[in-house]
């Protein structure tokens, strides 16, 4: 992701988030790449993710809980798996909507996610649906129908 960032124009803004389960040195690997990257700010260990994500337009997260977080902040998201069967699994919940699967990180390139992500800036239709139906997982009764998920086990990468 860091080196799709680079390839990006230079006044695109961007947070690179470093959350509390980077080791120290991935932390130093990630800081360093990101110094050539232009307008970009790190932030390490937030003491509110949610804050991060509002300040978003769109967001590229390894898959995992996050992007129910993206979700109910309203976040289009990109989201890339670090194993196969997360990808097997995070495919799956693509059908929702409310977020779009890039699959396997080894299988990338940064060309590759820098076109998924211009894609869906110009997509201002898809990115509106997927707010919508993000949200919808929270609001009425869809909080209900996402614990039950939970409960049920049908939502498993938690």
């Amino acid at each position: 992701v860091l080196d799709a960032l680079k390839l990006l124009p230079a006044k695109i803004h961007c947070r690179v988030v470093i959350g509390s389960g980077f080791s120290d040195d991935l932390k130093d690997k990630v800081s360093k790449q990101c110094l050539s990257i232009p307008f970009c700010e790190i932030v390490d260990e937030p003491k509110n993710l949610v804050t991060q994500l509002k300040w978003a337009e769109m967001a590229i997260s390894a898959s995992g809980l996050t992007k129910y977080e993206m979700a109910l902040t309203g976040v289009p998201s990109l989201q890339i798996s670090y194993n196969r069967e997360l990808a097997e699994t995070t495919a799956v919940y693509e059908k929702e909507g409310f977020y779009r699967d890039l699959g396997l990180y080894i299988e990338l390139t940064p060309q590759g996610i820098v076109d998924e992500l211009t894609k869906l800036a110009k997509d201002f239709k898809s990115r509106k649906s997927m707010i919508k139906r993000g949200q919808s997982l929270f609001y009425g009764s869809g909080m209900k129908h996402f614990l039950c998920a939970l409960r049920d086990g049908k939502i498993d990468d938690v």
